[in-house]
């Protein structure tokens, strides 16, 4: 189960970086100072990616609080490195 919550860690993270690669992509054609771009592309995505962060964490809390056999390694997994 340890695994599997590192495949779907690894998920997150894959998402979270296409999502900020495709808002740089928008804000370079808008903007022609690259670096104003990244900053304000990070600036743009930096408040949905910490809320799916936070949220992740809330979920997974009671399965570590209730350290369920199956669970618990899954869990900590994602909520540790989330």
């Amino acid at each position: 189960m340890v695994i599997l919550g590192l495949y779907a860690l690894a998920g997150i993270i894959v998402n979270n970086a296409i999502v900020l690669i495709d808002r740089i992509d928008i804000e370079r054609k808008v903007n022609e100072n690259q670096y104003e771009a990244l900053v304000q592309a990070c600036l743009r995505r930096l408040r949905p990616i910490v809320m799916s962060t936070v949220t992740t964490i809330l979920g997974l809390l009671p399965l570590i609080i209730s350290q369920d056999a199956l669970f618990f390694g899954m869990a900590s997994a994602l909520g540790v490195w989330d």
